[in-house]
């Protein structure tokens, strides 16, 4: 019993410090799993990005319906595994890994938001190298940093009331559609395993202008003249 009632007459300073440790934590584990990203599956983490920059309206359909179709794709593989007796006996099997999968999925597809939202800051700045490859665990690195500041912010603000409340709000927001928008791009994208292609206009041949058979030598900026063309004799009858 006192262990429930100190936990629900805990401080407002309590209550901050949890938050904020809470925002800090799951930054630094994002930081881990961003290091080895960026190492060893850079190629999928930079076709995410791409799919992001380039088509961000349907990445966030594609999120949207994803995220809606979790509970029924994992029931549909249950009652499929569940037809025969072999089934049965992998569908713990196939939960776990069904599971790792959508983690998995969301997790890179919030690195690439981050890489996305770090590279656009720095742009913006005018800090970001215009050759050669991009940082992209700095860029990394800067994204992540945003979105922990909005949930610090959230955190140190909790005593406010409304002002808190309102605060938490914006970056759970924020924080939602930035994992819904990657969530849809890695979906798009197969994991990152296809690349987006864009359409290639074909190029267009120099066309010779129509009156530069009017003179054998023309001359830029002189108009050549069409040659009369002498009238048809008449035949006497």
């Amino acid at each position: 019993m006192g262990a429930v009632g100190s936990a629900v007459t805990a401080t407002p300073r309590q209550v901050t410090r949890r938050s904020i440790s809470l925002a800090v934590a799951w930054y630094l584990l994002l930081v881990v799993i961003g290091l080895p990203v960026v190492l060893f599956a850079r190629p999928k983490l930079e076709a995410v990005t791409e799919r992001i920059r380039n088509d961000f309206s349907r990445a966030f359909l594609f999120g949207v319906v994803g995220q809606i179709l979790i509970i029924p794709a994992l029931v549909a593989i249950c009652v499929a595994l569940a037809i025969t007796l072999v089934g049965i006996l992998v569908i713990p099997f196939a939960v776990v890994a069904f599971v790792l999968a959508v983690l998995g999925a969301l997790a890179l597809g919030f690195l690439a938001m981050a890489y996305v939202t770090g590279d656009a800051v720095m742009r913006a700045r005018g800090a970001a190298p215009p050759y050669g490859p991009p940082p992209v665990f700095q860029f990394l690195l800067i994204g992540l940093s945003i979105f922990l500041v909005l949930w610090v912010l959230g955190g140190a603000f909790m005593w406010a009331g409304v002002l808190g409340g309102i605060l938490r709000f914006i970056a759970a927001i924020i924080t939602w559609v930035a994992v819904t928008v990657g969530f849809g791009a890695t979906l798009a994208t197969r994991g990152g395993t296809r690349v987006m292609r864009t359409a290639t206009l074909p190029v267009a041949l120099p066309v010779e202008e129509e009156t530069s058979w009017q003179t054998p030598t023309p001359v830029s900026g002189v108009t050549a003249a069409r040659r009369p063309t002498p009238p048809p004799r008449q035949r006497n009858p």
